[in-house]
């Protein structure tokens, strides 16, 4: 069955420092003044990336031409040049309003305030009586999601939730806090975000209003001595022990480093004729995971009757050799015996990737690496044959934890 595309509209904002109020930026075409609009696939897990494509395609694109034909013609999340990696993190500040009867998506997006410097001949910039004057549909739309948000965070309906990003590589940073709320995010949702190297972590009144933390992957290995690993330590055990409410999802380094400062232990991989793996492989679930009830309610969702396996993305050098006290095995593969764990319904740890896609894989991580030439051409070539034999869906892994963090 063919699925209709849904609409969205995007509301670039600079703020005016003088009054504080929004500047909204539009396109000028002859005498037409045009929002930012667009379509995408409801059920592309990727929608702030589909999103932020049309905002490129239709906005920045005349400044910056040469460097964005190629994302124009890319899948949703599987290529990112230097420009689409400045402005995609402004996709993760937005406020999103999702419509579910009208099939429309609001993001209303702070930008920040060079975007003055570009070519003004095509951009419009408006007030909020300008928008409702020139685009009344469009102000309708803009209104109720800014009165929505308004009303939310009045009554308390907002919902936070928090990205720890731990990578240490330039090219990655603010990367991972766009591929998780991407995947997870919904409507009444707050994202915050922090960075580990950066030692911005979770103060003591954020974490009592987080009802989910998501720590990211990295380059680095838990158990390495970096300088900010203690810091990164004692909000995890702080987040574990001392606010019940708080639901941890750690994924690749994530996993590996909940698990060390939780008790078990985390350690370099054996037997490796590459740095990494990468490579799709097939995970096996146990029936520990079937007990879950963030498994139940995920094939509730799904409508299906159970799941023995999944094709996930594998790229990692290390693994999680020793559980904490108390911890379960969820699911293991030829990759790793740890491929899920969890410890009551508090914390759900992937070794696997739910927010890369094959795309993701090949055009960035994998032509990213700055090994020996052979070494590269390894990797790559492992994770094209692996490609032979198994095809990637991640709509179960993707719904498994969203259902665990949001539960």
């Amino acid at each position: 069955m063919q699925v209709s595309n849904s609409r969205v509209l995007i509301f670039p904002t600079l703020n005016d420092p003088t009054t504080s109020s929004k500047t909204i930026l539009a396109l000028k075409n002859s005498h037409q003044v045009l929002p930012l609009s667009g379509s995408i696939n409801p059920t592309d897990p990727n929608s702030t990336y589909a999103a932020t494509r049309i905002l490129f395609k239709e906005f920045f694109s005349r400044e910056f031409k040469d460097s964005l034909e190629a994302i124009a013609e890319q899948g949703s999340n599987s290529w990112m040049d230097e420009t689409f990696r400045h402005w995609l993190i402004k996709f993760v500040d937005a406020d999103f309003y999702d419509i579910p009867e009208e099939r429309t998506y609001i993001y209303i997006v702070p930008v920040d305030n060079d975007i003055q410097n570009l070519n003004n001949s095509h951009i419009a910039k408006l007030s909020e009586e300008d928008l409702k004057t020139h685009c009344p549909e469009e102000y309708k739309e803009y209104a109720r999601a800014r009165d929505y948000y308004q009303e939310a965070e009045q009554t308390g309906k907002i919902q936070y939730y928090g990205v720890l990003n731990c990578e240490q590589s330039e090219p990655w940073r603010n990367h991972y806090e766009a591929l998780y709320s991407g995947i997870l995010r919904e409507k009444g949702d707050r994202w915050l975000n922090y960075t580990a190297v950066d030692s911005r972590l979770p103060t003591e009144s954020e974490l009592a209003k987080l009802r989910g933390l998501v720590v990211s992957g990295a380059n680095h290995a838990a158990y390495d001595d970096a300088p900010f690993h203690e810091a990164l330590y004692k909000v995890l055990q702080k987040a574990f022990h001392e606010y019940p409410q708080l639901k941890l999802l750690g994924v690749c380094f994530g996993h590996q480093v909940l698990a060390h400062c939780l008790g078990g232990k985390a350690e370099k991989m054996q037997g490796l004729n590459v740095p990494f793996m990468t490579n799709l492989d097939l995970v096996q679930t146990k029936p520990e995971l079937k007990q879950k009830s963030y498994y139940k309610k995920t094939l509730e969702k799904l409508g299906i009757a159970d799941v023995d396996k999944f094709v996930a993305v594998e790229a990692h050098g290390d693994h999680v050799a020793a559980l904490p006290a108390k911890a379960e095995i969820l699911g293991n593969s030829e990759t790793t015996n740890v491929e899920m764990w969890g410890l009551e319904e508090k914390v759900f740890c992937t070794q696997f990737h739910p927010e890369f896609n094959e795309g993701l894989m090949k055009l960035k991580l994998l032509q990213e690496i700055t090994y020996e030439e052979a070494v590269n051409a390894k990797m790559m070539n492992r994770f094209l044959d692996s490609e032979k034999n198994l095809t990637l869906d991640r709509t179960f892994q993707i719904t498994l934890c969203k259902n665990f963090i949001k539960n």
